[in-house]
């Protein structure tokens, strides 16, 4: 969540040998009792129009969602197979957390976060556990192996979108094709589009999600999203130096797991830079 998944669904269905259909079918978390049937029915009814040649790709972003969405990885694997492969975007952690905030702060729904983000991420736990990368991917690692999870860096991804795109078609195994990229990418945090009430009701009701949301192509719906939906404008209270050195303290460990796991050979972000950079920013906006 809040590491271009959206863009990354965008790459991904451009490429001719790769069926995802919709973006997130949460498929492995629906709340029934029986979750394998359940997950079965979707994934049948979205891959109904696949070619057998293609490979099939879930992109869902409740799938590294722990404490919230626990299991995933067992379902996955009782489901899917062991030849499964697992994509897994990563973002600088304490600008995902704000940026998470931002986000949830204009839903519609009971989720939705007030404006103090330093209440927020004090009380609800979601934003910095959603940005232990580490601990979110312990269960795949278990079920799967290191090796067929490929870490993506948010970061690299936007700054040169092309070739990271080539390494993810390398690591599925498909031949290599050149991809228009958008520099914008989508789901863009200042611009977003966000639904209000009767809109957000209409998005989670059973005829949209079942019925027309798989058979609708996805420029259809983000042409609709534009027309009915209105732009993000709530502000945040910006972060204090304590909530930024809170969650600093809360993922710099799981940032260095996360490298160990990998086998990265340098750390995936300089925590530490971030954090004097951000309580630099918040200390000029106090003086000026």
């Amino acid at each position: 969540m809040k590491c271009a998944t959206t863009t990354l669904h965008q790459d991904l269905v451009k490429h001719p040998d790769i069926f995802c259909g919709v973006k997130e079918l949460n498929a492995l978390t629906h709340r029934s009792v029986d979750k394998q049937s359940q997950a079965t029915e979707i994934y049948k009814h979205n891959f109904r129009k696949a070619d057998s040649k293609q490979i099939l790709g879930d992109v869902s972003t409740h799938y590294s969602m722990l404490p919230d969405y626990p299991g995933v990885a067992d379902v996955a694997a009782e489901l899917l197979g062991s030849d499964l492969k697992i994509i897994y975007l990563v973002r600088e952690p304490i600008r995902r957390c704000l940026s998470h905030h931002q986000h949830m702060m204009n839903e519609s729904t009971d989720q939705k976060m007030g404006p103090d983000v330093n209440f927020e991420i004090r009380n609800n736990p979601a934003p910095i556990a959603y940005s232990r990368y580490a601990m979110q991917l312990e269960p795949w690692v278990e079920k799967f192996g290191i090796d067929q999870i490929k870490v993506v860096k948010f970061e690299e991804y936007v700054a040169d979108r092309v070739d990271v795109v080539a390494e993810i078609f390398d690591f599925l195994d498909v031949n290599p094709v050149e991809i228009e990229a958008d520099p914008a990418g989508a789901n863009r945090g200042h611009s977003r589009l966000v639904a209000g009430k009767l809109m957000t009701s209409l998005w989670h009701s059973k005829v949209f999600q079942r019925i027309l949301k798989p058979v609708s192509p996805s420029f259809v719906r983000t042409a609709a999203r534009s027309v009915l939906l209105k732009k993000a404008t709530q502000a945040s209270i910006p972060p204090t130096a304590d909530t930024i050195d809170l969650i600093f303290e809360s993922v710099r460990q799981d940032a260095e797991k996360l490298q160990q796991m990998t086998g990265r050979s340098k750390p995936y972000w300089d925590l530490e830079k971030t954090r004097s950079e951000f309580i630099t920013q918040l200390g000029e906006q106090s003086n000026n």
